[in-house]
């Protein structure tokens, strides 16, 4: 489990890079990376929830990890299966739908981190390294949707706001794994 979340976190760090390229370069950002970014993004969440349902220390976490990664999967699809979807009457819906997407992201998951606190300590505490970047997320994922709310299409707004995001969850998922490893190592010291 560690090494998927430092997998992802790296993939979101690299992701933001190259986001702050094409801003600095002043390029306009390809629409098919937004799906490249989704659909991988989501598929490792799959796989990273697939590994937490099998593992008590994340299996309290899998319904909010799944969610997230189908609703990153099924934008990346979409996405790449549309790639003229930037030009047209549909981009605003798609866009419209996105945000509110990301906005009940966020929201369910600090409700859920909140709420899980009781299922997580039935674990022994064990999966606490994780409420706290599940927490972070969710609340960066919150912000996101509010400030693509505020301004849905500025083509100088957008790039800067994901590069923020992928910087961010990224680092919490890079933590989220060290923390893991960290535990992993008191635990086989204990032992």
């Amino acid at each position: 489990m560690k090494n998927l979340f430092i997998l992802r976190g790296a993939f979101n760090g690299l992701f933001s890079l190259y986001l702050a390229c094409v801003f600095i370069l002043g390029m306009k950002l390809p629409m098919p990376s937004d799906g490249f970014y989704a659909l991988l993004d989501g598929l490792l969440g799959l796989a990273l929830a697939a590994t937490m349902l099998r593992d008590i220390r994340g299996e309290w976490l899998f319904p909010l990890v799944l969610i997230d990664a189908l609703a990153r999967v099924a934008f990346g699809v979409l996405t790449f299966n549309n790639p003229a979807l930037g030009t047209s009457l549909g981009w605003v819906l798609f866009l419209a739908l996105g945000i509110s997407t990301l906005m009940a992201l966020g929201v369910v998951g600090v409700l859920y981190v909140f709420l899980g606190k009781r299922i997580w300590r039935k674990t022994g505490g064990g999966a606490r390294p994780l409420a706290r970047p599940a927490l972070i997320a969710s609340i960066v994922t919150l912000l996101v949707g509010v400030s693509l709310n505020l301004d849905p299409t500025s083509d100088v707004a957008q790039p800067l706001i994901f590069c923020a995001y992928t910087l961010v969850f990224g680092l919490t998922l890079l933590l989220a794994g060290l923390s893991l490893s960290k535990e992993t190592d008191r635990l086989v010291t204990r032992t």
